[in-house]
């Protein structure tokens, strides 16, 4: 069988796994082990990630797009004061695709609020409508971030409304369900997501990345459990202090 070449792109995660797959501790994926990058705090509208995705796109048999959370970069709206020149109507937002990570990463508490969130969620949907347009079945998504973060909140009992899970901007199921034909489902870690996790953002544990690594390679969601609840995990956070901490 034919091994097939995978370009990852995404946040921390990736640059976590790349600093693991580079020490050896985790083999190569399906992918060539060159075609991997990783930013702290990635925005998904940054132009850098989408230019990366297009340089590569022909050289490479598989896509996976780590999706950030889609807060990163709402510093942007403290930027410029008017949120309704962030929209142009049936395509992407100009100024969300021209600005860079560099200049707008992370989360701003300041920035924080039902609008801002439902305008960056809104873009996020049409700048992977458009990946999906473009690339169609060689891209994959894996909403690792925001599975996380509703497995903390429900956790927390936080967004809880009859005993169901409603966030009033974000839904993970709703993605995985949008997006099904081009989407890793990483939810069933959300039953034991502490050991999947190592920090409070949400970093992949060595347990994470062994269920991703199986993941992507068999797209078995179940069968990348089991082989990760298995590993003993060799301390990350010992072994490499500092370097895989950051915004995902």
């Amino acid at each position: 069988m034919t091994r097939q070449r995978c370009l990852l792109v995404g946040s921390s995660h990736v640059r976590g796994w790349w600093i693991l797959h580079s020490a050896r501790i985790l083999p190569p994926l399906l992918l060539d082990p060159d075609i991997a990058f990783g930013f702290d705090a990635l925005p998904l509208f940054s132009l850098h990630a989408k230019n990366i995705i297009a340089a590569h796109a022909d050289s490479v048999d598989k896509i996976i797009l780590f999706v950030s959370d889609f807060r990163y970069g709402n510093e942007l709206f403290l930027k410029h004061k008017k949120p309704e020149s962030f929209y142009i109507d049936d395509n992407l937002d100009d100024r969300f695709r021209c600005c860079g990570c560099e200049s707008y990463s992370s989360t701003s508490r300041e920035a924080i609020s039902p609008e801002t969130d439902l305008r960056l969620y809104e873009n996020g949907l049409k700048i992977l409508d458009e990946y999906i347009l473009q690339y169609q079945d060689k891209i994959t998504f894996i909403f690792w971030d925001l599975n996380i973060r509703e497995a903390k909140n429900i956790e927390k009992n936080k967004y809880m409304v009859n005993g169901f899970y409603c966030h009033p901007v974000w839904s993970y199921s709703y993605l995985v369900n949008r997006y099904k034909e081009n989407t890793l489902d990483v939810s069933i870690i959300r039953k034991d997501f502490k050991n999947f996790t190592f920090d409070e953002i949400g970093h992949a544990s060595y347990k994470g990345y062994v269920f991703l690594w199986n993941l992507i390679k068999t797209k078995d969601s179940g069968r990348a459990f089991a082989i990760a609840q298995k590993e003993v995990d060799p301390g990350l956070a010992r072994l490499f202090p500092g370097m895989l901490t950051g915004d995902s």
